[in-house]
């Protein structure tokens, strides 16, 4: 699938946990723009409408591997991203195999959830590293570094996140502290060495 710039992204969620699904519906109302979250039945005719299904992972790997192949043999069209990571390998192959094209964390942030979305609807996998070793930044600093390495400053980092210059500026303190560096571009590198970014 490859989801022109014409009109945004449209998105279901399967959980059958309300936390989950008003969640995510919250997390995208600000960008209408981009991702349209709907409600559809799971049938040919509903998921055929859909670009991007998320789907639950919470019930483990032999629920997942159930729903995928559900909803795979009900409609091939959508793209699948699982809103969780398989703790071993043989069951993060087995998912991939049925067609899931992304991972996400349950800790995911609003610009990783954007970001995989869009790139899953345009054709491409998105699979959220998990934290490198040593790695203990919050997920608040976590987005922060990704934003650094993405080369925004502290005002565009400030204004897109909607906290204040002094909260992002203890963040920015923090993250320095805890990656060992003193400089921005050092920041930089160690982020894009382990992943972060773009």
């Amino acid at each position: 699938m490859d989801v022109t710039g014409q009109r945004p992204v449209q998105v279901a969620v399967v959980s059958d946990r309300e936390v989950v699904t008003q969640g995510i519906a919250a997390m995208l109302a600000p960008r209408p723009d981009l991702v349209l979250m709907r409600k559809v039945p799971l049938t040919p005719a509903g998921l055929g409408q859909i670009d991007v299904v998320l789907v639950d992972g919470y019930g483990g790997p032999p629920v997942v591997r159930r729903t995928c192949a559900l909803l795979r043999e009900v409609a091939p069209t959508p793209q699948l991203v699982l809103l969780d990571r398989p703790q071993c390998e043989g069951a993060k192959q087995d998912i991939l195999d049925l067609g899931v094209a992304g991972f996400l964390p349950a800790s995911v942030t609003v610009p990783e959830l954007l970001d995989a979305i869009t790139a899953v609807a345009h054709g491409r996998t998105y699979l959220a590293l998990a934290p490198p070793p040593g790695d203990d930044l919050s997920a608040r600093q976590r987005e922060i570094l990704s934003l650094i390495v993405d080369g925004l400053d502290n005002r565009a980092i400030a204004d897109k996140l909607f906290i204040s210059d002094n909260t992002l500026k203890t963040h920015v303190r923090t993250i320095y502290r805890k990656l060992d560096v003193t400089r921005r571009s050092q920041a930089v590198s160690w982020g894009m060495q382990h992943g972060y970014g773009g």
